[in-house]
């Protein structure tokens, strides 16, 4: 009955949500956002074109180097470790970007399970291993496939959404590939997170860890992977022994402000693959100021189905939700106040839209925006004790 009901009201606001933000009865609002600076070559509208001339066999092995997809939490292979990448990297003899050519260019496939593709595989790129040479002062480039998320709309609106909120999340805009000539299509272009994003957001101070299938358990402290050179503080130890302790001292080892805000917008946004709920696909950075959690690989995210209005699978959130559960649902009608402008970022669908097309997906997002303020406010009242109860929390099981 749920997804009759679901496509009843979309295909209701069909005509509206494609018409774009104009057309709908929307509030107008007036909110003020943290103020971020965004480089004019990184602007949404601006679509990078890179064109790659590589040898006819690199390119072919690159593009089907593969990794088992098939390990699973509780498999033998399961271990207590960060996952090994399995791309080599291969030299690309020419590398234009925007009509400006760069030699000896490192390039390698990334991914990891739903991402990886042979016929569109996503991309790092290099460009100063062996010449000193930057674009704009960057010298990585990290472009996704984006083949999980059809609208190809998912991970510049989400890390948008987090940095109007005043979190730290990577600049993103789109980039028109070609390799030998043969035209892979758009991509998704991130921001490179050791490099640009780690010096914008923090200085180079502290460090960044990465959350692949991670979190705070004896047994999975070992997946963190740390991305930077800078000495550790222990916290990811600290605060795995106060969530097994059952005591407080994990709120004083996370910024609690900024947490409340990633947890609340994880949810809000129905970001599946995240940490609250899948403890997979982010990174946190650790200072003395404490970890702030930072979303990455955002492409499952508003999604309809499976929709919940509280994320409770991580250890974290799991130990914080019972002393905070008012404080949440503060910050989540916060968020709906200050950064959940429907009008706004209708209109920043538009401009992606612009640059990518429309298709199915585009509706998916549109009538996401279009009604998720009345399904969060209408079950925020409710006590979320039952359902903290319900929820099966994640266990450690990785073998030593």
């Amino acid at each position: 009955m749920k997804a009759i009901v679901t496509f009843i009201v979309a295909s209701t606001l069909a005509p509206a949500l494609l018409a774009g933000e104009e057309a709908m009865p929307l509030p107008s609002r007036t909110i003020a956002k943290p103020a971020y600076s965004i480089p004019e070559w990184r602007r949404i509208g601006n679509v990078v074109k890179i064109d790659v001339t590589m040898g006819a066999d690199d390119w072919q092995t690159l593009r089907n180097q593969s990794r088992d997809i098939s390990i699973k939490r509780n498999s033998p292979d399961w271990s207590c470790t960060p996952f090994d990448s399995p791309f080599t990297w291969f030299i690309a003899g020419e590398v234009s970007i925007n009509s400006k050519t760069y030699e000896q260019v490192r390039i390698r496939k990334k991914g990891f399970r739903g991402s990886v593709s042979s016929y569109k595989p996503a991309l790092k790129l290099r460009l100063d291993k062996y010449i000193d040479q930057d674009y704009h002062g960057t010298t990585r480039l990290t472009l996704n496939n984006s083949i999980q998320d059809m609208s190809m709309l998912n991970t510049c609106l989400v890390y948008k959404i987090f940095r109007d909120a005043g979190l730290p999340a990577p600049l993103c805009n789109y980039a028109d590939v070609t390799i030998n000539g043969v035209r892979l299509g758009m991509y998704v272009n991130v921001e490179d997170m050791k490099t640009d994003f780690f010096e914008r957001n923090f200085n180079g101070e502290g460090n960044l860890y990465e959350g692949t299938m991670s979190d705070f358990l004896p047994e999975l402290t070992g997946t963190f992977e740390k991305k930077t050179e800078n000495p550790g503080l222990d916290y990811i130890q600290r605060v795995t022994q106060a969530i097994q302790r059952n005591d407080t001292e994990a709120i004083h080892l996370i910024d609690v402000d900024k947490f409340l805000t990633f947890w609340a917008l994880e949810s809000l946004l129905n970001l599946y693959e995240g940490y609250t709920q899948a403890i997979n696909n982010y990174y946190f950075h650790e200072s003395v100021d404490g970890l702030v959690f930072i979303p990455w690989g955002a492409d499952r995210a508003f999604l309809t189905r499976k929709s919940s209005f509280v994320f409770l699978r991580g250890a974290l959130v799991r130990a914080l939700f019972p002393p905070l559960q008012d404080k949440y649902k503060q910050r989540m009608n916060h968020l709906l106040d200050t950064v959940w402008d429907e009008r706004a970022l209708l209109s920043y669908v538009n401009e992606m839209v612009n640059v990518v097309g429309e298709n199915d997906g585009t509706l998916r997002v549109r009538s996401f925006i279009f009604t998720r303020r009345e399904q969060i406010r209408s079950r925020l009242h409710k006590d979320y004790t039952t359902h903290y109860h319900k929820t099966t929390p994640y266990k450690g099981d990785c073998k030593e």
